[in-house]
């Protein structure tokens, strides 16, 4: 399966996950979602059909059932993490600031670890709550170094693991190399950066909440927002507009009233609606488009919209205007 969920591993969250598996816990802590420490082990190597014994190879192993988490490995040239050490850093990371650890686990049968991190000071505008994620993600395998990275997946399977590792901002990294733990000292600086996307965020959609438009305005920006660089417009696309519209008006807590109404029923729509493949696969292809897919991009270019409102609104209002002229 895609979630890449095996048996040694394990997801413990707050609430359930797309994928059923989540060990839902009142909190998240080091004991639950990773109940093991590693330990390096000397390991042999194959070499022309034969197993040779060489000091300088070692293999990570788990010390609840000693089976491996990683590949071998040369401490000459690599330098393995270990599980103290990744929660050590959150702790240290995020210091006196108020936190919960929302989601954390292992995938890959426990190559990958993870950690999403809900700081408490999430925001509303609007009376709408607006979440961000700190991921902290790191690997025994080599697929990933340790790092932190500033996104809105929060980290469930190993598919929001490389979706965060590939879109999400990178706000510190720490290679395996060297001292891993005087390097790893960066992840510190992570959370100011974190901190003051968060601000930045905040202070636009409470932009978006003071302006008021009209339902003329919000539609043309929708337009435009959902049907980025195109020259001219679909049926498709104008029903697509009619249900964002109308999700401005009538979305979950909208009025119809003001430019956070338009992103809010932008982004309604992006997070439930955009798949249209019907059966039991289109929870799955709904929650990869949303989070890391073509749904995840036009919301985040709405964000980066609500800041040109204008140039956005004059360009829906060129596209419809196409449309209207060819019926």
């Amino acid at each position: 399966m895609s979630h890449e969920i095996e048996e040694r591993d394990r997801q413990c969250g707050l609430e359930n996950a797309w994928h059923g598996l989540t060990t839902i816990v009142p909190e998240v802590t080091r004991e639950i979602a990773h109940p093991f420490e590693v330990e390096p082990c000397p390991c042999p190597i194959e070499r022309d059909g034969a197993l040779i014994h060489e000091d300088q190879w070692y293999r990570l192993v788990a010390t609840d059932d000693g089976l491996p988490v990683g590949p071998p490995y040369n401490p000459k040239t690599y330098s393995p993490s270990s599980i103290a050490l990744f929660w050590t850093l959150i702790e240290e990371a995020m210091k006196d600031r108020e936190y919960t650890v929302v989601s954390a686990g292992s995938v890959r049968d426990r190559q990958r670890i993870f950690a999403s991190i809900q700081v408490s000071e999430s925001f509303e505008v609007g009376n709408r709550e607006f979440r961000e994620y700190l991921n902290i993600l790191d690997s025994f395998d080599g697929t990933a170094s340790l790092q932190a990275r500033y996104s809105n997946i929060c980290v469930v399977c190993n598919n929001t693991f490389s979706a965060s590792l590939n879109n999400g901002k990178q706000l510190g990294r720490a290679v395996h190399k060297g001292n891993l733990t005087e390097s790893a000292g960066r992840i510190a600086k992570a959370v100011d950066l974190f901190f003051s996307k968060a601000e930045e965020v905040k202070k636009t959609l409470a932009i978006a909440f003071a302006n008021d438009c009209t339902e003329s305005e919000a539609r043309c920006w929708l337009a435009a927002v959902d049907n980025y660089k195109k020259k001219k417009l679909t049926q498709s696309d104008v029903q697509r507009i009619a249900r964002l519209t109308e999700l401005f008006r009538l979305g979950d807590g909208n009025c119809g009233q003001n430019r956070l109404d338009a992103f809010q029923g932008l982004t309604q729509f992006h997070t439930h609606e955009s798949c249209k493949r019907p059966g039991v696969a289109k929870r799955l292809k709904q929650f990869i488009s949303s989070n890391f897919g073509p749904s995840n991009n036009v919301k985040e270019r709405g964000l980066v919209a609500l800041n040109d409102w204008d140039t956005y609104v004059a360009e829906g209002d060129r596209l419809l205007n196409t449309i209207d002229s060819n019926e």
